[in-house]
């Protein structure tokens, strides 16, 4: 039986400032999917370097910014 591998949070960072969230399976797949999410956006470079996985005290740090 294949095991499953679950859908987790990763957080990113874009060239020049600000974050955005996306969901996938792996640290490669996220960037990929990030980078087709905002491939219109000719000021949204997603920074390679800044995915990590998304824990609970990351996110309320980066969401603290609009508090």
């Amino acid at each position: 039986m294949k095991a499953r591998v679950k859908i987790k949070k990763y957080i990113f960072s874009f060239e020049g400032g600000g974050f955005n969230f996306v969901f996938a399976k792996t640290k490669r797949s996220a960037y990929t999917k990030a980078v087709k999410e905002w491939e219109d956006g000719d000021k949204l470079v997603v920074r390679k370097d800044s995915i990590v996985l998304c824990t609970e005290e990351i996110e309320r740090s980066a969401m603290s910014l609009f508090y």
